[in-house]
């Protein structure tokens, strides 16, 4: 059973939706370098993941409104192969990506409340991934 989201955690995502929203653009470009400078040979899907995250942000704390979205991703990764290490490579770089773009509004509870998101909308893609 996966852990659930501090209220605080909850708060600090939703009201950074707009924020997420102006900057996806740049914040995909900067994890799209990151891995690529990194990671060259791993395939990436990062730009889907950033024109979601203003959804998810939205949504956080109601990710089952998400289910056909989340279903969808669970099915994509299954057929591509997807592995854990992938997802841990994305969710680094999109972290260093927030915190390179947002500069000081990238506080490290920022930080620390979009890795514990990014850790439950995982929880919720792999949950799918096993039914």
């Amino acid at each position: 059973m996966k852990k659930e989201l501090s209220v605080q955690t909850i708060d600090m995502i939703k009201d950074s939706a707009t924020l997420i929203t102006a900057h996806n653009e740049k914040i995909t470009f900067k994890m799209n370098e990151i891995l690529y400078r990194k990671y060259p040979h791993r395939i990436n899907q990062c730009t889907k993941l950033a024109e979601a995250l203003p959804t998810y942000a939205l949504n956080i704390d109601n990710l089952h409104l998400l289910r056909p979205e989340l279903e969808a991703i669970s099915q994509r990764h299954a057929e591509a192969g997807v592995s854990m290490s992938h997802h841990i490579v994305v969710g680094q770089s999109f972290t260093i990506a927030m915190q390179d773009v947002l500069g000081e509004i990238a506080t490290p509870e920022f930080i620390g409340a979009w890795k514990e998101a990014y850790i439950y909308i995982l929880d919720a893609i792999i949950a799918h991934t096993r039914k």
